[in-house]
């Protein structure tokens, strides 16, 4: 054996030269500096996450979730990830070290398939321009589900080819297990299996020189079993929770998702969109669409049309090729995998084209391995060949990454995470980030990592006591016009009404830390004593209170979002027993709300103006604007309140003619107090004796420090 293997050295030594160093330039390429150049956002984050939490014993069935629909992948790639991790010590380059070896096993896989299907040429011309492209070296440098995509789809169609061609079920029992794993790292896996289905069938009336359906059904059979092998993970899952994902992925596909159907989109706008973008931005470095107007320059318009060329070029020599399995496999990836875009009615991003990477690189192989062997021009085939491979990877090799400024993204979410726990002083936090796009797990994975992972807040039906709620909460702003304050997202809005403590630049975001407001002091409610009895003639009922009125804390209500109020809270009578109302035969529904409603506010009193002062100048913002009848109580002077408080009055009268109302205003140099009263604006119920003497009895049973 070793034997045949250095004759086999021996007899190809410039091949095999070659060969090494086109790995060299893949591995320089996609190594160099991957730790500053690689992405690390908020998926990377997560499925960090998830990697760190198998390597600690909390083991997952369930993978990423598809961008396209509201369904999981399979966990494969999350076990893929944890060695790597582990081996650069939960550094999240380790992962990102896993796709660049994923990367540069596949332009060996390239070569190696290229020779096989056409010859060492074709083979060497292929690798070596795949292993400069920019677009498969960029989605060769970072950790993400779909990117070692390129390496399983041409491991597979190469086993499918050598299984049907030697009639091997073991062979297509394996290209199953490799299908199951690909489904689980990117849905579009499901072209590749079409692909599969009719290269089996059109594949095998070319070996069996007929329609042998036996023998392919049995064929099927094998690579499905070698798919339940391979996919039995997420199998697993869904057997156990009762096939959720599956039953969301039929849905998906006969119902569609027509909220996320691209505007432009038209089935043979997509083929053609597909069809020149796999050979534009792969072969020829073509910009995204995006980015550029052809229309606008002569020097794109030449460029798309030699591109067009090339493409149209090389498939016609596809068709030339005398080995006829090869040329219905490469023909249906081809055919397939473009018509199939046809029938995708969302945004096509480039990396969705992953499992046709190699695809143009082993067309083009053989194209120039033709030309430059053709016995009519082999002179100029063989220049134009070198010509033209040359200059590709020259090109091509000019859109390498480490040409630019490095983003070291990962660098710099430690470098906030690890800023925003020195800023927490080592006591228990809440985190929120606001982002335009990035999600928090980039961050949290490097809290988890140090043992420092934030508290997250639950909903109040989960947590009715807050303990999830700290004394501090960390926000991180990526956005410069970013305000932490009365901001919707449930991280800050759930940590309640805050200041903020400190703030910080670090890196290219903003850092807060907040703390819950501190409520104004100089008052209690420890003699509040509501124990009263109230009668309502308009209902005709009567019914004892409670202990307690109902209180109701609404300062961080955003019908009343007002910043000069400190305090809101709402006391209100408790909802009419079921016994009171079958004592009468009033329309409930009608009159749902209270029957009594109390309201308090404090407002900042920062220039220490008396009442009257602070009243007159500043009336609309202390949240009781509109009524006319307490201007004008000012205006004519105020009467004093029968309740013994310092810079008091009362006003008594209609709410701008709506319900009865009763407002006390208090005032000291540091805040404004105002409690009101008023009937249910919907029963049109004047308020008694007692409930005015109760109203009182509430009013001046606040002490004031």
């Amino acid at each position: 054996m070793f034997g045949k293997i250095r004759k086999y050295f021996a007899d190809h030594k410039i091949e095999i030269l070659i060969l090494l160093v086109i790995l060299l330039v893949a591995s320089f390429l996609r190594l160099y500096r991957i730790a500053d150049y690689m992405t690390f956002l908020g998926d990377e984050g997560r499925d960090a996450i998830v990697a760190k939490d198998i390597l600690r014993g909390d083991f997952t069935l369930l993978g990423p979730r598809a961008s396209a629909g509201d369904f999981f992948l399979g966990p494969i790639y999350y076990y893929m990830m944890a060695p790597f991790l582990l081996l650069t010590n939960y550094d999240p380059v380790g992962p990102a070290i896993m796709v660049a070896l994923f990367g540069i096993a596949t332009v060996f896989l390239v070569y190696y398939v290229g020779k096989n299907f056409f010859d060492s040429k074709a083979g060497l011309i292929a690798a070596s321009l795949y292993a400069v492209s920019p677009l498969v070296v960029a989605y060769s440098r970072s950790s993400w589900n779909p990117n070692p995509m390129p390496f399983f789809s041409l491991l597979m169609l190469f086993l499918l080819y050598l299984a049907v061609k030697r009639k091997d079920l073991k062979v297509f029992a394996l290209t199953g297990f490799l299908l199951g794993i690909a489904m689980q790292l990117h849905y579009l896996t499901t072209f590749v299996a079409v692909i599969i289905f009719f290269f089996v069938l059109l594949g095998g009336k070319l070996v069996y020189k007929k329609w042998d359906f036996k023998k392919i059904i049995i064929n099927y059979f094998a690579i499905f079993g070698g798919f339940l092998i391979g996919f039995s993970a997420f199998l697993l899952f869904e057997v156990r929770h009762g096939f959720p994902n599956l039953r969301t992925i039929l849905n998906f596909i006969i119902e569609g998702n027509q909220e996320n159907t691209a505007l432009n989109y038209s089935f043979l706008g997509n083929i053609w969109d597909v069809f020149y973008r796999l050979f534009a931005r792969l072969l020829t470095k073509f910009p995204p669409p995006e980015q550029v107007n052809v229309s606008e320059s002569i020097t794109l318009q030449i460029w798309q049309i030699a591109t067009i060329i090339l493409a149209l070029a090389i498939i016609l020599f596809l068709f030339r090729f005398k080995d006829k399995l090869v040329v219905l496999l490469l023909s249906l990836w081809l055919i397939l995998g473009i018509v199939l875009f046809g029938f995708y009615s969302k945004s096509i991003y480039d990396y969705y084209l992953g499992f046709m990477f190699p695809l143009p690189f082993l067309l083009v192989g053989n194209f120039f391995s033709r030309l430059s062997t053709n016995r009519w021009h082999k002179k100029v085939g063989l220049i134009t060949s070198i010509t033209a491979v040359a200059f590709l990877i020259w090109f091509n090799i000019q859109g390498a990454s480490f040409r630019y400024p490095a983003n070291k993204q990962k660098d710099q979410a430690k470098t906030i995470a690890n800023f925003v726990l020195d800023k927490t002083g080592g006591k228990p936090f809440n985190f929120a980030l606001l982002t335009r796009g990035n999600s928090d797990h980039v961050y949290r994975y490097f809290f988890e990592i140090a043992n420092r992972a934030p508290v997250s807040i639950e909903n109040p039906t989960i947590d009715p006591e807050r303990k999830s709620v700290t004394d501090q909460l960390l926000v991180v702003c990526e956005y410069q016009e970013c305000q932490p304050l009365g901001n919707p997202l449930w991280e800050v809005a759930g940590f309640g009404r805050a200041e903020i403590a400190g703030e910080w630049g670090v890196s290219f975001v903003k850092v807060y830390r907040l703390i819950h407001y501190q409520r104004a002091n100089d008052f209690s409610l420890d003699k509040l004593n509501l124990n009263a009895h109230y009668e309502n003639s308009e209902l005709g009922i009567t019914f004892q209170y409670p202990e307690e009125f109902v209180m109701k804390d609404e300062t961080n209500d955003p019908s009343y979002k007002n910043e000069k109020v400190f305090l809101r809270l709402s006391f209100s009578t408790p909802e009419v027993s079921e016994s009171a109302k079958s004592l009468s035969d009033f329309d409930w529904k009608k009159y749902s709300d209270n029957t009594i409603s109390l309201k308090m506010l404090v407002m900042k009193n920062d220039e220490g103006l008396t009442l009257k002062e602070y009243m007159t100048k500043d009336f609309q913002g202390v949240g009781i604007g509109g009524y006319t009848p307490v201007i004008q109580s000012i205006n004519e002077g105020l009467k004093e309140s029968q309740i013994p408080k310092v810079g008091a009055f009362v006003y008594e009268g209609t709410g701008g003619g709506e319900h009865p109302k009763k407002i006390y205003y208090f005032s000291n140099q540091n805040y404004i107090y105002y409690f009101s009263m008023a009937a249910a604006t919907d029963t049109g119920a004047q308020y008694t004796s007692a409930a005015e003497t109760l109203f009182d009895k509430i009013v001046e049973s606040f002490e004031f420090k």
